[in-house]
This record gives structure tokens, C-alpha cells and sequence, in this order.
């Protein structure tokens, strides 16, 4: 029976589908979640007390998504790969197979794929991309209504204030008015922009 040799070219192409794999794990991945799985408090600023030097005070600044971490006392930093290589003292294989387990990521880590396999782990990780990138633009428009419709609301909530006549016999003031008509609109809109991006920022 014959088997067949390892080549340099089975050796240029495990490398390039390992950094897919850890592309795919960091992409799928929150920094913070994997953290915090693995027992590290992280609070309401996103800071931990850093593992990795005799921390008093939370000094290691954790991102959300896939931004990494930071600790600002003794400068370790880096992606969740590199948090977990740090932390349990393994390898960048043995960090990846980790993070695929223990996370259910089902990515099939030093198994032989064929092309048509890799093929189809690409395409899903470009749509994972597309999506991503969709659901950001989406935010970013659904914040920018917000504080367009919290400019409208200040704006006529400044008006009815100052405007307001001081006396019953005081003619009443065009610009009090037009706040006086639009406020209740204007805090309607505002309420509506606040609920739609809470909704997408949570989804």
C-alpha cells in the first residue's frame, strides 16, 4: 500500500486554511464573551483585573467584537487567539481547537477538507462579512435618525422654554408656538428612534 508524501504545497495550504480557521473564530467570536467564559470579570467599562501580571486595580481594557484587549500596566495585548495562547499556555493550533470546542463553532480543525468544502466555509464566511457589514450600516443610519430626531426635540423643548410668555397678557411668541405645536410629534419621533436602534443594537 502506498501512501502519499506530505508536500511543500500540503504545507503552504494547511498554513493558509489555519489562518482562515482563525480568521472565522475571531470573526464569530466576542473578546468579552470568550473572557468571561474562561472567568475573567470584565465591568461596565470594559475593564478586567489583567491575568497576566500581579494586578491590583482592573487595568486590561477589553473590546467588544473582535477588537482584542489591552492592559495598560504591564502591555500585554491582543486578539482572543493570543488571550488564550497566553492564558493556558498553548500553542496557536491547540489555541484554535480550544476556542472550536469549547465554543460549538463546528469548524473542522485538522481534519483533511476537500476544495469543494473550503470553497463553501469561504462563501459562508463572505456572507457572514456581508452581514456584518449590512447590520453596521444599519446601526450607523438608525443612530444618525436618533440624534437627528434629539436635535429636533432639544430644539423645540429650548423654544418652548425660553418663549414662554411670562404673562397671560403677553403676545405669545412665534417661535413658542411652533414648539408648543410640534413638541408632542417631535417627542413621539424621538422615542420611536430611540426604540428601533435599541432593538438593533441588541438583535
Amino acid at each position: 500500500m502506498k501512501f502519499r508524501t506530505e508536500t511543500k504545497t500540503d504545507g503552504i495550504f494547511w498554513c493558509a486554511l489555519m489562518i482562515d480557521y482563525a480568521t472565522e473564530i475571531k470573526e464569530r467570536l466576542d473578546t468579552a464573551e470568550v473572557l468571561e467564559a474562561y472567568g475573567i470579570h470584565i465591568d461596565r467599562k470594559g475593564r478586567a483585573v489583567c491575568p497576566f501580571h500581579d494586578d491590583n486595580t482592573p487595568s486590561m481594557q477589553v473590546y467588544s467584537g473582535s477588537k482584542g484587549y489591552h492592559c495598560f500596566a504591564c502591555g500585554e495585548n491582543g486578539d482572543i487567539l493570543t488571550f488564550v495562547q497566553k492564558y493556558f499556555g498553548l500553542s496557536f493550533l491547540k489555541a484554535c481547537e480550544k476556542l472550536n470546542a469549547d465554543f460549538a463553532l463546528d469548524l473542522p480543525i485538522g481534519q483533511r477538507i476537500s476544495v469543494r468544502e473550503q470553497r463553501a466555509m469561504e462563501k459562508a464566511t463572505r456572507e457572514r462579512k456581508e452581514k456584518r457589514k449590512a447590520e453596521k450600516a444599519m446601526q450607523e443610519r438608525l443612530e444618525r435618525d436618533y440624534w437627528a430626531a434629539f436635535d429636533e426635540w432639544a430644539r423645540l423643548d429650548y423654544q418652548l422654554r425660553k418663549y414662554r410668555p411670562q404673562a397671560a397678557t403677553e403676545p405669545l411668541n412665534p417661535l413658542f408656538v411652533e414648539a408648543l405645536q410640534r413638541i408632542g410629534l417631535a417627542d413621539e419621533r424621538l422615542t420611536q428612534a430611540d426604540l428601533r436602534r435599541r432593538g438593533s443594537a441588541y438583535r
